[in-house]
């Protein structure tokens, strides 16, 4: 089980600014990155990947998306995803090129989590597409990672899907507070009850706590029950502005 997701404090300094490379630049960096991926060791294919990002050119953007969807080791992926993130003058490429490496990642959580971290520094409202819908994975830390990307893009529109993902996080909560959770056989629609493991309940109540201090950070309110955020939300979304 990975550790929860961790909003993370952005500090309000200028962005840097980036510049795009030409292309005769860009292919001499791809060939250099091509030499230097040869090597054995983890960590120098990812300083390799790291100098690869210097050179900021589409076709190095691409290159990066590449390695992200490619079989080489994750530590070496992750890099190629967090690199991505920089590639400012390519923010919606970047965001499109990130989004479908999140769905062909289904089966890798950790490689999902650093999809949702980089999308979430991006900036950009049409991130918030793949960061939603990754509200309702099934794995809480992927889950955590995309509320904690939508947090650092602070969008009213994520205030309804959060509420949402409240709502049915608690009712799951409260439903297994006893230590069994009541289960729908396949036939006859009898039920059992099935023990639930701590890890389980520390699940959703982690997913619980991030969500309500991610809805306080968007909207500066103090509330922490889903039924209250949905009550202050019905009254203010007209008129409401962080």
């Amino acid at each position: 089980m990975f550790c929860t997701a961790a909003l993370v404090l952005v500090f309000m300094t200028p962005p840097l600014q980036v510049s795009t490379a030409d292309e005769k630049t860009a292919d001499a960096a791809l060939e250099t990155f091509k030499t230097a991926m040869k090597a054995q060791g983890e960590s120098d294919r990812v300083e390799a990947v790291k100098i690869l990002a210097e050179t900021v050119h589409q076709k190095t953007l691409n290159r990066l998306a590449a390695l992200v969807a490619s079989g080489d080791a994750e530590r070496v992926r992750l890099a190629a995803i967090k690199a991505m993130a920089t590639f400012e003058p390519f923010k919606k490429q970047v965001v499109t090129l990130l989004n479908s490496s999140f769905q062909a990642a289904a089966k890798e959580p950790r490689i999902q989590v650093g999809i949702l971290q980089a999308l979430g520094t991006t900036g950009d409202p049409a991130a918030l597409a793949c960061i939603h819908h990754a509200f309702d994975d099934k794995d809480g830390t992927v889950c955590r990672a995309a509320v904690a990307a939508a947090t650092e893009l602070k969008e009213l529109a994520s205030i309804d899907p959060m509420i949402a993902l409240l709502t049915r996080t608690e009712k799951t909560f409260k439903a297994n507070s006893g230590g069994a959770v009541t289960k729908q056989m396949p036939v006859g629609g009898q039920s059992v009850n099935s023990a639930q493991s701590p890890d389980f309940m520390t699940n959703l109540k982690d997913t619980i706590e991030l969500t309500n201090k991610s809805l306080q950070t968007i909207t500066g309110q103090e509330i922490s029950k889903a039924a209250e955020w949905q009550t202050w939300w019905n009254r203010n979304r007209a008129t409401f502005k962080p």
